[in-house]
């Protein structure tokens, strides 16, 4: 079997959205499946798409055009070539960071060239959907056919999937929910630090704040209540907003409370050393950050957005914020500063709660996926979409 893969991933190399299909990549190669994948050029590549040459995997870069106008120029047989050197899959897995990435960086022709005329059976994966509605009809009226003819829609919490299906006007229902593969080969509980003086605050994501919101949590914690309190912030990630976060923190007068840790594989290592996850974002998926932090036994604090609140219970597993502003981040962490004593109880429930609902092997699950879309449009004898 042929199994292709799109990443429409276009702001940077690599990134939390790429593992799954990686993952199912490597399954399919051990499995003895062809794998195609189709990526933007990046110079140097991503780690993750070199170990998939050496494994097998034959990789085509498209080039990142900046204006999406020359797109219009380029002819759907250059197209095929860049994408999969016009082999035609069985089955093709388009990957999305965010749910409409494809459609806003690609031409209309893009989908019917990559599929051959729609012979071609596709699966779409969605990991991020801005909370904000999808104000453009033009955009919207595209949306709903690209879903809809899908074999399958992959989404990672159940909230996206209501949000997507409120923003499109319409139910969707070719949906299935997947778990991302955690950077994790023990998911037992970390050991807690000896002592919690000063609390050593964690937040576990890039440092771009339009996405992750870190400079809400600096104005939550610049507040007149933590001036006296015994606390450390460490933030571990990299990312495009490390030099502002960094002035900001000067000009909240917290930067001696402020650690940038950088980037770190050992995650079972930050939470040795740290006690408690807060994520002050303005939209998710699920933060693979938080289910790590749930698996290693810790709790967290988190606002409510994307699938969180699928996660996590306020009160029993961590706090939950209403928004992403200073003021209910400020007030979820006065309810989890003022519950410190429980935090070792929260985080053994939430060891409990992320070990029932994550997927050891997300890739595998995510092979089996394509490999049954793949013998049902086989079985059928038809094109994907003679329905519509």
């Amino acid at each position: 079997m042929i199994l292709a893969f799109f990443s429409s991933m276009g702001g940077s190399a690599w990134g939390g959205s790429e593992h799954l299909w990686a993952a199912t990549a490597h399954d399919a190669l051990a499995a003895g499946h062809r794998v195609l994948i189709s990526v933007p050029r990046w110079r140097p590549r991503a780690p993750g798409i070199e170990r998939l040459c050496h494994a097998g995997a034959q990789v085509f870069e498209r080039p990142r055009l900046r204006s999406k106008s020359l797109w219009r120029f380029i002819d759907s047989v250059a197209l095929r070539h860049w994408s999969f050197g016009r082999q035609q899959p069985d089955v093709l897995c388009i990957n999305q960071g965010g749910t409409f990435d494809f459609l806003t960086a690609n031409h209309s022709a893009t989908l019917r060239d990559l599929t051959f005329g729609f012979r071609v059976p596709y699966v779409v994966l969605c990991h991020y959907n801005d909370e904000v509605l999808l104000r453009t009809q033009g955009l919207r009226n595209r949306v709903e056919p690209f879903l809809e003819r899908a074999s399958r829609v992959g989404f990672v919490s159940e909230h996206n999937r209501r949000l997507v299906e409120r923003q499109i006007g319409c139910r969707l229902p070719n949906v299935v929910i997947l778990r991302n593969p955690v950077n994790l080969s023990d998911t037992a509980p970390v050991p807690w630090r000896a002592s919690l003086n000063p609390v050593r605050f964690c937040t576990v994501a890039r440092l771009e704040t339009r996405y992750k919101g870190q400079d809400v949590l600096f104005e939550a914690l610049a507040a007149a209540p933590w001036r006296q309190r015994p606390w450390e912030l460490r933030l571990y990630g990299k990312g495009p907003d490390q030099q502002y976060l960094q002035r900001l923190a000067h000009m909240f007068g917290i930067a001696d409370r402020v650690q940038f840790m950088g980037h770190v594989d050992d995650i079972r290592a930050v939470w040795a050393s740290n006690d408690i996850l807060v994520l002050s974002s303005f939209g998710e998926g699920i933060p693979l950050t938080l289910v790590e932090a749930m698996l290693c036994g810790r709790p967290g604090v988190v606002t409510d957005v994307g699938g969180n609140t699928e996660w996590v219970e306020d009160g029993t597993t961590g706090f939950v914020a209403a928004a992403a502003t200073p003021q209910s981040v400020a007030a979820a962490l006065e309810r989890a500063w003022a519950a410190r004593s429980r935090w070792r109880e929260m985080g053994e429930r939430a060891h409990a709660v992320a070990l029932s609902r994550y997927d050891p092997h997300p890739g595998r699950t995510l092979l089996g996926l394509l490999e049954q879309v793949a013998r049902e449009t086989a079985r059928s004898g038809r094109k994907p979409d003679d329905s519509h």
